[in-house]
């Protein structure tokens, strides 16, 4: 298990290599460069030229590229090109809003989806079966943003019982907590439908097999089996499709924190795209491409310490 972890964690380090990699040099082959692209068409070859010496654009690319791989070791993001402020600040004030609203909807789906998924599971072509293949089908059919909008509709314009923008002060949790109600229903809709259909095929699949007619037959409560026997092996692909909706659900917060104007990253993204900030986007994504990677590698370690059958050296 320490090997196969090692290898893991050392992967890491690589994958973010390659993406922070790719994102730069995107960001420098965008037609015009980012000086032509932050200044308009119209900007005269004295003001790109200044712009691009203010900024260090003028030197070689791969100087650049070397400076910023150093100052991103540092935890030093670098400046807004509009605003010039620092933008680690900005990021880290922004990052607790969408790490708290992605947890929090991933709780929420595997609340809702593993013991729906069960008893649907456990009363096969029921009532209880009929609704939760139906709530499947709409969980899978309907897109978040959708969702998003018809909860404020009903719950904040139609009875005004919550909060419909915002994320609240840190120093008030129950504000942070109001706030984060309907975001994280919105984004947990998907992610609780698969679940529910992962756990009811999975747990279908497992109540068939040799080992819990023979847990019965040993004289064990039915409350045992399940637990021990039946949800124990059904975890293994719900811990892989929870590790895959999770990375989802962070990539969804994007458009869901515009929706309820919450000052998170998705929103710091979309404001940075339309204002043009070239460096602000590229650490954002950097961002979200580091903490989807952690998500991963978390699923990886997760599902070979279920997993038995995962080969650890």
């Amino acid at each position: 298990m320490l090997e196969y972890s090692i290898r893991k964690m050392l992967l890491v380090p690589l994958i973010l290599i390659i993406i922070v990699t790719i994102v730069f040099f995107s960001m420098r082959f965008v037609s015009g460069g980012p000086a032509e692209v932050v200044l308009g068409d119209q900007a005269s070859e004295s003001a790109i030229e200044t712009f691009n010496k203010k900024w260090g654009l003028n030197r070689p690319l791969y100087i650049q590229y070397i400076s910023y791989m150093g100052n991103l070791l540092r935890g030093d993001l670098g400046r807004s090109y509009i605003s010039g402020m620092e933008i680690t600040p900005i990021i880290a004030r922004a990052l607790p809003y969408s790490i708290s609203l992605t947890i929090c909807a991933t709780i929420l789906s595997l609340l809702i989806g593993i013991p729906v998924g069960l008893l649907s599971a456990l009363k096969p072509n029921s009532i209880i079966d009929s609704i939760s293949r139906f709530m499947v089908f709409i969980g899978l059919s309907m897109p978040d943003f959708y969702f998003g909008i018809l909860l404020i509709i009903l719950f904040s314009l139609n009875f005004n019982l919550l909060p419909m923008v915002g994320g609240g002060q840190w120093s008030e949790p129950l504000s942070v907590l109001i706030r984060l109600i309907m975001p994280s229903l919105t984004l947990s809709l998907a992610s609780a439908a698969t679940i529910m259909r992962i756990t009811r095929s999975s747990v279908l699949d497992n109540i068939k097999q040799d080992y819990i007619r023979t847990a019965y037959s040993k004289g064990l409560t039915v409350k045992t089996v399940l637990i021990k026997h039946v949800l124990r092996n059904a975890l293994i692909p719900i811990l892989s499709v929870t590790g895959i909706n999770m990375g989802l659900i962070l990539g969804n917060v994007i458009i869901i924190e515009m929706i309820f104007s919450r000052p998170g990253l998705g929103k710091l993204l979309i404001g940075s795209v339309m204002d043009r900030d070239f460096m602000m986007i590229q650490s954002t994504i950097v961002i979200f491409a580091i903490f989807i990677s952690l998500i991963n590698l978390t699923t990886d370690l997760a599902y070979a310490f279920t997993n038995p059958r995962v080969k650890l050296n």
